[in-house]
């Protein structure tokens, strides 16, 4: 009963010499069971690498969508140095007009100031956007790395798989033979029991006469014991066979544990990976809300037409009054100038209404100096 205990507690382990068959077909029915936890244990390793890899499939696609993002960011900030282009353009082109005597007008001043605030806000986003590259291209080696990992891992897992089944099939053979040489050992020693059964005590023969038949049977009694001896060793050989397979079982099972932990960590790797994903996506977004911010901002330059107000309608005849008096200065005073009522003049939809003072202030430094004047204000 102890042995039988010990055996069920350590099915692993070799059976002792003296183990009965009872006790090999527990130990028998215990690797059977542990083979088959094995088998599930690798079919769910297996599946689990499968949903690996189209996680990774899954990945990549997402990472291939994100680069198209970025190109996406990438336009955007090239429109966007466009447009400080252009302001800087007409900031430069308001600079000229204007007297270098005069002070700025706080709408060019404005106007100077939002280009460089959103030249910083490009910069910053151009940073961002390399930063999103070099996380994205980070990304794009842990996973290639991760994947290469993971084929590995399933190549692992299959010729662990072909060794499994070759120890079941060597333990199955093994096992066959047990039996049959139990079966052979039961009959040889049946045999001998019977031979020895049939032999007569032992008596003193008289000098002349002949044994015949004690000695045929002394000769099958020592025939029968020399084929259980073996028996005996053939059985001692199979036992030692079966020991090293259940060794390799256990080293098998052991590499088996080690590859199990090994997917846990890539499995686990994956999942940060994806986190990593995740918050780059949600860079990416916060970059593209930075963007049309960016782009709403500078729509935003240009100014709503208000109602005007009566200083406004003096500084377009101030303007007016100069158009006709240059005019006049070079096609020799021709023309009439202009009234009150037949001023009509347009203001750029790029300029607020402010930016009509430094107009004014340039066109009145252009007057002729006599000989002009000036209507009322």
């Amino acid at each position: 009963m102890a042995d039988g205990s010990t055996a069920s507690r350590s099915p692993s382990r070799s059976p002792p010499p003296a183990a009965t068959a009872e006790e090999l077909r527990q130990l028998n029915s215990t690797l059977r069971s542990r083979l088959a936890r094995s088998a599930a244990d690798l079919q769910a390793t297996l599946t689990s690498r499968d949903a690996a890899v189209d996680h990774q499939h899954q990945f990549s696609l997402t990472l291939l969508r994100q680069t198209r993002e970025l190109r996406s960011l990438e336009q955007l900030y090239d429109t966007r140095q466009a447009e400080v282009v252009r302001l800087r353009d007409e900031i430069a082109s308001l600079h000229g007009a204007e007297d270098s005597d005069l002070p700025w007008s706080p709408t060019v001043i404005n106007l100077e100031s939002q280009p460089c605030e959103q030249a910083d806000e490009i910069r910053d986003l151009e940073l961002r956007l390399d930063q999103a590259i070099s996380d994205r291209d980070t990304l794009q080696g842990q996973s290639d790395h991760l994947a290469e990992e993971v084929r590995l891992a399933g190549v692992e897992i299959e010729q662990l798989q072909e060794d499994h089944n070759d120890l079941d099939r060597a333990r199955e053979n093994a096992e066959h033979e047990l039996r049959l040489s139990e079966a052979s050992l039961a009959r040889v020693q049946a045999s001998l029991v019977q031979a020895e059964n049939q032999i007569p005590p032992p008596a003193i023969p008289p000098a002349n006469v002949a044994a015949p038949d004690v000695d045929r049977l002394t000769r099958e009694r020592d025939e029968t014991r020399i084929a259980a001896t073996g028996a005996e060793g053939q059985i001692t050989r199979l036992r030692s066979e079966l020991k090293a397979y259940q060794d390799m079982r256990r080293d098998a099972q052991t590499e088996l544990n080690r590859l199990r932990s090994t997917h846990a960590a890539a499995t686990a790797y994956l999942i940060q990976t994806v986190k990593d994903r995740d918050a780059a996506r949600a860079d990416a977004s916060r970059y593209r809300s930075d963007a049309s911010d960016l782009g709403k901002a500078t729509t935003g330059i240009r100014c709503p037409h208000p109602k005007p107000t009566r200083q406004d309608n003096s500084m377009r005849r101030i303007v007016a009054w100069g158009i006709w008096s240059t005019r006049s200065a070079y096609f020799g005073g021709r023309g009439t100038p202009p009234a009150k009522r037949e001023i009509k003049l347009s203001v750029p939809t790029t300029h607020c209404s402010g930016s009509l003072r430094p107009l004014a202030r340039s066109w009145r430094s252009s007057l002729p100096r006599s000989g002009s004047s000036r209507p009322r204000m």
